[in-house]
């Protein structure tokens, strides 16, 4: 899907290019906002199979 994206995006209309943009913008975000949780996750994780090994 981002192959298709990026192949088309140049070509594209202002409007639809803002959209893709906006809308990856919006992904970044969510990306970033649940890493933190993720590595608290799997710190913890790790430092339960420490205690249990």
């Amino acid at each position: 899907m981002l192959v298709s994206t990026a192949q088309s995006y140049p070509g594209s209309s202002r409007s639809n290019q803002f959209t893709v943009r906006f809308l990856m913008g919006l992904v970044f975000n969510q990306v970033c906002a649940i890493q933190h949780p993720l590595d608290a996750a799997t710190d913890a994780l790790e430092a339960q199979a420490k205690e249990e090994g």
